[in-house]
Order: structure tokens, then C-alpha cells, then sequence
């Protein structure tokens, strides 16, 4: 309700009360429609999140995948231990790909790092020693 008073017209504090109340609720409505929001964004990122997970473990469980090989089956194919085709791969002279904790060596970077291999050593070996 207002009450004229020449040219400007004043609200009674129950209107005022009243108008706040409609702001707040209309606030409320709007930060409900955005957690809201939020949420499906949520569900839609763990979603994302799952399925890249179950991707990375379908990679890593399948040691048969004839496209890449584990430190485990390289070793012997370089006539070296796991540990060492391990520790080629984190110093960057063996090009690999760590999936979950596991190194995946391309079978052709492999065969290029035996080749290099065997390269350095055959150098080495001729040499002159001191």
C-alpha cells in the first residue's frame, strides 16, 4: 500500500516487508536453479572421469596388445631386466608411455633404442683404453 504525498509516494513498512520477501525468494529460486545446475555438472564430470578411468584400465590389463609392450616383455626382446628398460624409459632414451603406473614401449621405439644400444656399446668397445 503507499501513501501519496504530493509528488512522491512512500511505502508502508508491510510493503517493504513484503517486497523483500519476493526478492529473497526470487534469489532462493535462482540459487536453486544454479546448485542445480552445478550438480548435473558434477554427475557429467564423474562420468567423464569413470569412463576415462575404465579406458586407462582396459589399456593397462591388456598385456596382449600386440601395438605397445610392457617393461616385462620388452626386457627379454632387449636382452636386458625390466628394471633397467624402466629406468631407460624414465631418463627419455626409450620413448614410452606410463598408463597407470605402467610403462607401454612402442615396439618400433624399442628396436631403435636396441639398435642405438648395441651402436654405443660397439663404439665402446673400439675405443683405445688409457
Amino acid at each position: 500500500m503507499t501513501f501519496g504525498m504530493g509528488a512522491t509516494q512512500v511505502n508502508s513498512p508491510f510493503d517493504l516487508v513484503i517486497n523483500q520477501l519476493i526478492r529473497d525468494i526470487s534469489i532462493d529460486a535462482r540459487l536453486d536453479a544454479m546448485q542445480s545446475q552445478i550438480d548435473y555438472i558434477r554427475l557429467d564430470v564423474t562420468d567423464y572421469k569413470y569412463a576415462i578411468e575404465q579406458i586407462k584400465t582396459e589399456l593397462l590389463d591388456d598385456d596382449n596388445d600386440p601395438d605397445f609392450l610392457s617393461a616385462e616383455r620388452a626386457a627379454p626382446r632387449a636382452g636386458c631386466s625390466p628394471d633397467t628398460i624402466c629406468r631407460e624409459c624414465r631418463a627419455g632414451t626409450l620413448q614410452a608411455r606410463k598408463i597407470k603406473g605402467a610403462w607401454r614401449i612402442d615396439p618400433e621405439a624399442l628396436d631403435i633404442w636396441i639398435a642405438d644400444r648395441a651402436n654405443l656399446q660397439d663404439c665402446q668397445r673400439r675405443l683405445p683404453r688409457r
